[in-house]
Order: structure tokens, then C-alpha cells, then sequence
């Protein structure tokens, strides 16, 4: 969760001074401690974040994380945000 609040930080500063999400970051992004691969769905006006459990996480029942450029976020599981 917090790799992706991180990432969207980083696409809205450089939204704002670009207008556009494409090629403000590379992904895919590992989280810090690495448990989770971030991936991004860019267009110049939105984004989609995804995070897919990977290693030691991969089981986990909440499974992928999203975060949306609104701010909606999703998971595969109940209560995991």
C-alpha cells in the first residue's frame, strides 16, 4: 500500500508540472521490502497502479492492490486496505 501511495505521489507531482502521466516513472517498481511488483496502466490524463504480491507475500489473501488517479483504491480481498 505504501509503494503505491508512494508512486502516486511521484505521477502527481509530475503530472503537475508536465500535464501528462506517460514517462514519469519506469515500471515494473518493486516495493521497498520487495513483497510486492508494481505495474501501471498510463494514459496522458490517467493511471491505474497495480500491485501483485510476489516471494514471501504471494500467498497473501488480499492478493493485487489498485490505486486509481481519483484516489479509488481496490484489492482482491475484503478489509485489506
Amino acid at each position: 500500500m505504501s509503494a503505491l501511495t508512494s508512486i502516486a505521489g511521484q505521477l502527481e507531482r509530475c503530472y503537475t508540472v508536465s500535464s501528462d502521466y506517460t514517462g514519469c516513472v519506469t515500471f515494473p517498481v518493486d516495493s521497498e521490502e520487495g513483497f510486492y511488483s508494481v505495474t501501471a496502466t498510463l494514459t496522458a490524463s490517467t493511471y491505474t497502479l497495480q500491485a501483485a504480491p510476489q516471494g514471501a507475500q504471494s500467498g497473501d489473501s488480499c492478493g493485487n492492490f489498485t490505486l486509481n488517479h481519483q484516489g479509488v483504491r481496490g484489492a482482491g480481498g475484503t478489509d485489506c486496505w
